[in-house]
């Protein structure tokens, strides 16, 4: 359904119940020779060079002559924090292997290794951003008492790159884990990287990406005794104290230990609940609380390094699943992750893909060649190693969320009410606790 209202005899106003009625009524236009004048907020505005009419779907009220300003308006000035691998768990992770005695690339920058330890243990707690600490705790809460300073999440902020840069101790440039689902030549479609399904029907390939891009943890060539830590997926219900009970487990032993341990959570509750609803704050208190009687269960000469694969940001769903207008230039579905999205267009589209794309997602999105983004060091060091299949993985296009939105191209997919993979600071500051038992 839609309704007209005109604002001035040259300027139509048209609001759409759902962006999906707006985005054929922009294709109708478009074929039948109308053409882009500028983009408001989620809105196009079109022109026939007789009168201008700006499409929506936002429902706004009040609506008169100011009402290209009220749109406007409603477009938040978020802030960005833009990757930057000098700054990154990386950069710890080069300082544990500095403290055993072997090179990185990477170098410990905060000094966070300030003595030689026996023991070392990255604890990641998937989802659990600076502002996301902040807001959810009380000030003196352990977590917040003890943190050492932020630093940049991976880009992208995300699970399936971060937490395999953390284990492997390489950029997505080098490693090619770019995101939750990818396309894979071999398969022809685009699979969950860390289960292997088809991302698009939910279907068991019998496959996943680690058969494709494996990689070996970072202490691999290290003459240290090293434990990858993970949950019980299989389990339907889980306690942090899991992990960490299995970790001191594993730290009564005469030779040097690394550990990376890792904790799904508060990341899925934010995904249902809210980055700062009541359930998330129950959630970050329950781990703040284990955490801390762990923290003091560890031996002596140990460093505990408490981190986050990456921050959470409140959300709302742009379906373009059915959006044609766009869909048109592309040769396969979507990928890699929601608010970083990658597309592969057809050939001699590209232009034709970008001005499209921009005209509906130009406010909310930063839409990249996906070449120029790795030039700009978005995934890692330009200059250095780059995996064969990144051409692959991060397509022709790179669009990167810098606003509250992620895009959903798959009909009936989960609701998401926070998520991740954008480069707002909300997203892209992560904090670093570190705790030294001397």
């Amino acid at each position: 359904m839609m309704k007209n209202y005109r604002i001035t005899p040259t300027l139509l106003y048209q609001e759409y119940d759902s962006e999906d009625e707006m985005f054929q009524a922009f294709d109708d236009y478009l074929q039948s020779g109308y053409k882009v004048k500028e983009t408001i907020y989620l809105c196009p505005v079109i022109t026939n060079r007789q009168e201008e009419i700006i499409l929506s779907y936002i429902h706004m009220k009040d609506i008169g002559e100011d009402i290209k300003k009220k749109i406007h308006r409603m477009c938040k000035s978020i802030r960005i924090m833009k990757p930057d691998y000098s700054d990154t768990i990386l950069n710890i992770i080069g300082g544990i292997r500095n403290n055993y005695g072997y090179e990185s690339h990477f170098k410990d920058s905060h000094n966070v290794l300030d003595r030689k330890y026996k023991n070392c243990i990255i604890l990641l707690l998937d989802g659990l951003g600076a502002s996301v600490l902040k807001e959810n705790l009380d000030e003196d809460a352990f977590l917040n008492k003890k943190l050492s300073f932020t630093e940049h999440a991976i880009y992208p902020s995300t699970t399936a790159a971060s937490t395999t840069s953390t284990q492997c101790g390489l950029t997505p440039l080098e490693s090619s884990w770019t995101g939750w689902s990818n396309w894979i030549r071999e398969l022809n479609r685009e699979i969950i990287l860390f289960t292997g399904n088809n991302y698009y029907t939910d279907e068991p390939t019998g496959r996943s990406g680690f058969d494709f891009i494996p990689f070996k943890p970072f202490f691999h060539d290290m003459k240290v005794k090293g434990y990858i830590i993970n949950p019980d997926f299989s389990k339907e219900t889980k306690d942090i104290n899991d992990v960490l009970s299995d970790s001191l487990s594993k730290l009564n032993f005469p030779q040097p230990i690394v550990q990376y341990v890792y904790w799904p959570e508060p990341d899925g509750i934010m995904h249902q609940y809210g980055t700062y609803s009541n359930e998330a704050k129950e959630a970050i208190r329950d781990i703040n609380d284990k955490v801390e009687r762990y923290s003091q269960a560890l031996p002596l000469d140990t460093i505990l390094i408490i981190s986050a694969d990456h921050g959470h940001t409140p959300v709302k769903p742009i379906n373009i699943y059915n959006c044609e207008v766009l869909n048109r230039y592309l040769k396969t579905k979507p990928s890699n992750d929601s608010r970083c999205v990658v597309f592969r267009v057809k050939d001699g589209m590209g232009s034709k893909f970008e001005k499209m794309f921009n005209s509906l997602f130009g406010e909310v999105f930063k839409l990249l060649p996906s070449k120029d983004a790795i030039k700009m060091g978005y995934f890692g060091d330009p200059n250095g190693h780059i995996h064969q299949r990144i051409e692959d993985f991060l397509g022709d296009y790179v669009a990167i969320a810098t606003n509250q939105f992620y895009l959903n191209s798959k009909e009936n997919n989960f609701n998401f009410k926070s998520h991740h993979a954008g480069i707002t600071k909300d997203e892209m500051e992560v904090p670093v606790i570190v705790i030294r038992k001397y």
